[in-house]
């Protein structure tokens, strides 16, 4: 990544007016992200599980879906199935990113086949998710 990336990452606008829907079980982990995304410019909605995620998802209509999948009680491929299956036909998916410590080449393969469009693994690079987030949503989205 050059330095003029770098930097426009750390733009408080980069990701302005951009929906993110974030879905971590994991407390720190989340407000991390949270924090990460809303100094971006993003509108942030965050879940602690797959239930209310799926709820936030329906309400919120984020243009991309972050999810871990190690959640409890659903995991994050449960959660990829049901948001595919409510998407009206016809109608641009939402773009979901796994950002999980699975992260054996079987791992990825499954994520990617159940619907996600991305698989991140942990720990990961914060600059290189922000781009990916950014790469994801059409400008006019927004």
């Amino acid at each position: 990544m050059t330095a003029a990336e770098k930097h426009a990452v750390h733009a408080a606008d980069f990701l302005e007016g951009v929906r993110v829907l974030l879905v971590e079980d994991d407390e720190d982990s989340r407000e991390l992200l949270v924090e990460l995304l809303l100094q971006a410019g993003a509108v942030v909605e965050a879940a602690d599980c797959a239930a209310t995620g799926f709820r936030a998802f329906q309400s919120f209509h984020p243009h991309v879906l972050i999810s871990d999948i190690g959640l409890p009680d659903e995991d994050g491929v449960s959660l990829a199935r049901r948001i595919r299956a409510s998407e009206p036909p016809g109608a641009p998916p939402t773009p979901l990113v796994a950002l999980t410590a699975y992260t054996s080449p079987r791992d990825r393969a499954r994520v990617l086949e159940v619907g996600f469009n991305l698989h991140i693994g942990k720990p990961f690079d914060m600059d290189a998710l922000l781009h990916s987030v950014r790469s994801m949503v059409p400008r006019q989205s927004k």
